[in-house]
């Protein structure tokens, strides 16, 4: 956790400790529960970037629950900001939003030479 700022009036700055899936599927709910360090209750959640209508579907409250669209179709940057009594966190991850039908991709690691 970082200390942040221990001023009256002022937000410590928290660290969101889960990872969250990467990959959505179009048609499938996609949910994500982000949680803080150490175990502080989240009481806000606020969408900062993401896919279009992720932002028309979400709320505020945890966990964050979005069903993708095939105009959704891509690959994202998400960032969320949470809240609680005490402090604040923010967290960006890659989100790659797929059709319901798409082929499979074959991935190795580590990578062939």
């Amino acid at each position: 956790m970082n200390p942040g700022s221990r001023h009256p009036g002022t937000f410590l700055e928290l660290d969101i400790v889960n990872v969250p899936d990467s990959l959505a599927v179009e048609g499938q709910a996609y949910t994500y529960d982000p949680t803080l360090d150490p175990g502080a209750k989240i009481s806000l959640v606020d969408l900062l970037q993401g896919p279009p209508s992720m932002f028309e579907a979400f709320g505020k409250l945890p966990p964050i629950t979005w069903t993708p669209t095939i105009a959704d179709t891509g690959t994202y940057l998400v960032g969320v900001k949470v809240f609680t009594n005490s402090g604040q966190g923010r967290q960006y991850y890659p989100l790659r939003v797929r059709p319901l039908n798409a082929s499979p991709v074959v991935t190795s690691e580590p990578a062939p030479v």
